[in-house]
């Protein structure tokens, strides 16, 4: 019976940590909020040519340049 309280008092002290910890956007500001089309399109053709199936879950962005374009 004490097994199975430490395990489960393991558990819980896990997930409270996993929850705790601070979300940071560290690299928010390199992203614009545009998709980037060229690549979706790409991928996706190639999918479409092998018979595959693409799930996008998030799409890929386009990158800032250093001039910020």
């Amino acid at each position: 019976m004490t097994k199975a309280k430490l395990l489960a008092f393991a558990g819980c002290a896990s997930l409270c940590a996993c929850t705790g910890t601070p979300h940071r956007e560290a690299a928010t500001d390199r992203w614009q909020g545009e998709v980037d089309v060229t690549k979706v399109n790409t991928v996706d053709r190639w999918a479409l040519d092998h018979g595959a199936t693409v799930l996008w879950l998030k799409y890929p962005q386009k990158i800032k340049t250093g001039d910020g374009g």
